[in-house]
């Protein structure tokens, strides 16, 4: 009878032990739980500073140790155009006040409250990156304006009272790096590498990519969760623009009745295509038979889209359609497609004759390979920065 009533006189000190236990277990107890969470917590500015415009993304995303990040949303997106490279460093102050604005700083306000930081204004850093555009500038023409940036961010962040836990870093990225971002970007959204990884193939304005994990050609490594990856990642001057600039002369590139020497011809025009290319770059045979699938963007999701082969995509598909449509009269098409600009619809023929030659006689692909012309995979959109944000090192 007595043990019964010390147990019991006992009982809410041993609970009270257990529940301090329990707390010990899990680290902390509900308040330092919560603080954990806001440390967990990060926010981060990176500058995607391509060819024709310049976008910045806010990054808010939650990351723990060397565990790969998580709940990654973009709570400020904004864009401005020229690209960085057509905008002189005398009005790169301007230019740069416009994303760098008023309404970024609330949000860094915001944002700061949720990691109940005594600082009202605390980011993890800003990641200024540009690349194909200013990669084709000259070395001192592009140093200029790097430092101009730097500058400017620098005095933006002393004047704004923005706090920073890790430097502000400005500079032009090799495309081989833009490949790798682009396919642990990809990676991540499709799957959070928990399947098969797919490689990559991009075509933008000044230059296209090519990217997929490959252990015995692999050019740069990784690490991204923790984990390291070997990647074979390639980066080549053909942009689109660089494509209409070298083909533009080329006759069977352009529909019949667009000029007086048109013939619109899609056969020819990919061996026009194959030939620039050759000349541009010589060959350059990928190592892709270790890869099974891949992600066609930019440019490259485009066409798919226009043909109308987004989700039937083969070599095969898109030929017939690009043939079909190239032997098109110049006033037919612009009735067939008067949703379209005529001088942009225009270029769809020489587009895909150039994909053809590059994808199937350059990177020798073909249609044993699957391919998915994507955007967006669960609303979010596919962009390099959020490959960046991931890797934890990077190393060619």
């Amino acid at each position: 009878m007595r043990l019964q009533v010390y147990s019991l006189l006992l009982l809410p000190f041993l609970l009270l032990g257990c529940d301090g236990a329990l707390n010990d277990a899990h680290g902390k107890g509900s308040k330092g739980n919560k603080n954990e969470q806001a440390e967990n917590l990060h926010h981060h500015i990176i500058v995607d500073a391509g060819s024709s415009k310049t976008s910045l993304y806010f990054y808010e995303y939650k990351s723990e140790n060397k565990e790969l990040a998580t709940n990654i949303d973009i709570i400020n997106f904004v864009t401005q155009s020229p690209g960085i490279a057509d905008i002189a460093t005398t009005q790169i102050p301007t230019y740069l006040s416009k994303m760098f604005n008023d309404d970024l700083l609330e949000k860094i306000k915001q944002a700061s409250k949720k990691n109940n930081n005594a600082m009202p204004k605390l980011i993890q850093g800003i990641q200024f990156y540009s690349t194909a555009g200013m990669r084709n500038l000259s070395y001192s023409e592009r140093a200029e304006k790097n430092t101009a940036i730097t500058t400017w961010l620098t005095k933006w962040a002393k004047d704004k009272s923005v706090h920073l836990t890790d430097k502000i870093d400005v500079k032009t990225i090799s495309g081989k790096e833009e490949g790798a971002y682009s396919w642990a970007a990809y990676n991540y959204i499709n799957h959070q590498f928990k399947s098969d990884l797919d490689g990559i193939l991009e075509f933008g304005g000044a230059s296209t990519q090519i990217a997929y994990q490959d252990k015995n050609l692999n050019n740069a490594n990784m690490t991204i969760g923790g984990k390291d990856y070997p990647i074979y990642s390639q980066s080549y001057p053909l942009g689109r623009n660089v494509v209409q600039a070298a083909l533009k002369n080329t006759n069977e590139c352009h529909l019949l009745g667009y000029s007086d020497t048109a013939r619109g011809d899609y056969t020819l025009c990919r061996e026009a295509a194959k030939t620039f290319i050759s000349h541009k770059i010589g060959e350059t045979y990928q190592g892709n038979q270790y890869v099974n699938e891949f992600g066609l963007f930019a440019g490259f999701y485009y066409h798919a889209h226009f043909f109308d082969v987004k989700t039937n995509y083969s070599f095969k598909n898109l030929q017939e359609k690009a043939d079909t449509f190239c032997s098109t009269e110049w006033d037919t098409a612009k009735e067939n497609y008067s949703h379209y600009d005529p001088e942009e619809m225009e270029t769809y023929c020489m587009m895909a004759a150039f994909q053809g030659a590059l994808l199937e006689d350059n990177y020798h692909l073909n249609d044993k390979h699957r391919f998915h012309p994507i955007q967006k995979v669960n609303n979010t959109k596919i962009s390099w920065p959020m490959g960046l944000l991931l890797t934890q090192k990077y190393q060619e």
